[in-house]
């Protein structure tokens, strides 16, 4: 009899002791998964975190970029309209206006066209009209600024497209093409166009 009692109670705290390890055992692996989620967590957290970083420094970067192009492109404009103004102020071209004035006087009195193809003046007309083609194509290719050139120059630009207006027509007419200083011909009209516009109450352009 008391061997029984003895092995029920033998049974009983085996039975005990199981249980209250399956309850560790569970406890213990709950513990874990738990820690598993919170790293998880906490990777994921780390990561979003990295990846808002990265976007952040991309979209800086990208931004002082395009400021560094602008400023860049702003300094080569105006290295560019500089350039330009020397080339203004120089004695050839300067020479070259002068004596495209003459012809274009001399034009308005007999209305004969080959007053500009006279030998001592055709070198000079040319200098003066692929000058202003020329900066006709820099400033379509925003090369050099168009307002900033003309609040210097557009009372030139005209006077030099007044006087080879018609010669310029003619030369096309004889190429039968329109190509001929066709950038000429645009920035005299936006001369005309920009004096139109800022100077309202400013007299005209006109030879004397």
């Amino acid at each position: 009899m008391r061997s029984n009692i003895f092995l029920v109670f033998l049974i009983t705290i085996t039975i005990i002791s199981a249980s209250a390890n399956n309850e560790n055992n569970t406890s213990n692996q709950l513990n874990d998964e738990r820690q598993l989620v919170t790293y998880t967590g906490y990777l994921a957290g780390g990561t979003i975190a990295i990846g808002i970083a990265t976007i952040i420094t991309l979209i800086l970067s990208y931004l002082a970029h395009r400021k560094q192009i602008a400023i860049t492109d702003k300094q080569n404009k105006i290295t560019a309209l500089m350039e330009i103004f020397k080339t203004m102020s120089d004695e050839e071209h300067r020479i070259a206006r002068s004596i495209t004035y003459q012809a274009k006087r001399e034009y308005d009195k007999t209305g004969d066209i080959e007053v500009f193809n006279i030998r001592t003046r055709y070198k000079e007309v040319g200098i003066t009209a692929s000058h202003f083609n020329q900066i006709g194509e820099l400033i379509k290719k925003n090369i050099i600024p168009k307002e900033e050139f003309l609040d210097l120059h557009a009372d030139t630009t005209i006077l030099c497209w007044k006087s080879l207006k018609d010669y310029v027509k003619n030369q096309q007419e004889k190429r039968k093409s329109t190509f001929y200083m066709n950038q000429f011909v645009w920035l005299g009209e936006q001369a005309e166009i920009y004096w139109k516009e800022n100077r309202p109450n400013d007299p005209y352009p006109e030879l004397y």
